[in-house]
Protein backbone atom coordinates (compact mmCIF):
# COMPACT_ATOMS: atom_id res chain seq x y z
CA UNK A 1 0.00 0.00 0.00
CA UNK A 2 3.08 2.25 0.39
CA UNK A 3 3.28 2.97 -3.68
CA UNK A 4 -0.38 3.86 -3.58
CA UNK A 5 0.09 6.83 -0.94
CA UNK A 6 3.32 7.65 -2.94
CA UNK A 7 1.31 7.86 -6.46
CA UNK A 8 -1.77 9.47 -4.55
CA UNK A 9 -1.11 13.37 -4.30
CA UNK A 10 -0.30 13.76 -7.84
CA UNK A 11 -2.98 11.97 -9.67
CA UNK A 12 -5.25 12.84 -6.82
CA UNK A 13 -4.90 16.65 -7.81
CA UNK A 14 -5.28 15.62 -11.26
CA UNK A 15 -8.56 13.54 -10.83
CA UNK A 16 -10.00 16.37 -8.67
CA UNK A 17 -9.24 18.57 -11.03
CA UNK A 18 -10.51 17.07 -13.91
CA UNK A 19 -13.67 16.59 -11.86
CA UNK A 20 -13.87 20.28 -10.97
CA UNK A 21 -13.32 20.95 -14.70
CA UNK A 22 -15.93 18.71 -16.12
CA UNK A 23 -18.83 19.54 -13.14
CA UNK A 24 -18.71 23.38 -14.27
CA UNK A 25 -18.51 22.14 -17.92
CA UNK A 26 -21.39 20.34 -17.17
CA UNK A 27 -23.10 23.07 -15.23
CA UNK A 28 -22.77 25.51 -17.80
CA UNK A 29 -24.02 22.98 -20.56
CA UNK A 30 -27.27 22.14 -18.67
CA UNK A 31 -27.85 26.51 -17.81
CA UNK A 32 -27.05 26.98 -21.87
CA UNK A 33 -29.53 23.92 -22.55
CA UNK A 34 -32.17 25.23 -20.09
Amino acid sequence: MHFLTKLKPASFRNTAEQRKRERQRNLSLSKGEN
